[in-house]
């Protein structure tokens, strides 16, 4: 939610992981700066954070407050994404005008994955699965940008998303759609105004609108709103 008042600027998510409230605050620093913190909302304690800066395109980041890296960048960039597997693979991927490259050091080497001039809108990790939606299309690598296929879509993708089995899901023309077997499958969202976007949480779809958001079960197939809401602009799940 969008703080106010003293807190303009500000946009707060609550989650609950292992029993603890997190309380997750997005904001600009005093020098305008992105950051993302994160504390148990129960104790105040500052669990991590993530300062971003335009200095040599390096992004800091801290681990419990103890201590922070630097991320050496050896180019222009424009996004970082963290491997979904950060934890064990220490995989960061980071775009540029000359398409995907990666870092398993903070930065110290580079390895370039993805080769493009289209501009990449987004990307997600599942293990070995990486998706990137770029201006051109939509490129799905199956062994961590090993080798990239680029997959044939009804229209112009939006959003593009990996569950977690690594399906494929994009919004395209209002509607979100499932790959299987090349084919793509429209997952009739009920919503009544236009797919604002989309996410996937374990075995939940969330789509949602300005208005509404509805979350379908994908074990039972069920479609469940769960609220009506004014102005939405993005939804976090942490």
């Amino acid at each position: 939610m969008p703080g106010q008042n003293w807190a303009e600027g500000y946009h707060f998510t609550l989650s609950k992981q292992d029993n603890t409230v997190l309380l997750t605050v997005f904001s600009l620093e005093q020098e305008g700066y992105f950051t993302r913190t994160l504390f148990n909302a129960t104790t105040k304690q500052l669990i991590s954070g993530i300062h971003k800066v335009p200095k040599g395109g390096g992004l800091f980041k801290e681990d419990s407050g103890i201590s922070w890296n630097v991320l050496k960048m050896k180019d222009t960039f424009y996004k970082n994404f963290f491997s979904d597997s950060y934890s064990t693979d220490n995989l960061i991927y980071a775009t540029t005008p000359k398409g995907l490259i990666a870092t398993k050091n903070n930065g110290n080497t580079w390895e370039n994955i993805l080769v493009s001039q289209s501009y990449i809108l987004d990307i997600h990790t599942n293990k070995q699965k990486i998706s990137i939606n770029a201006e051109e299309g939509l490129y799905i690598s199956l062994n961590k940008g090993v080798t990239w296929n680029k997959l044939n879509t009804p229209s112009k993708v939006s959003l593009a998303n990996l569950d977690i089995d690594g399906n494929v899901y994009i919004c395209s023309n209002d509607k979100i759609l499932k790959e299987s077997n090349k084919l793509w499958i429209d997952m009739k969202v009920p919503l009544s105004s236009g797919i604002i976007g989309f996410k996937l949480y374990n075995k939940t779809l969330i789509a949602y609108s300005s208005d509404s958001i509805q979350m379908l079960n994908m074990k039972t197939s069920k479609w469940e709103e769960i609220g009506k809401f004014n102005a939405i602009d993005n939804i976090f799940i942490t």
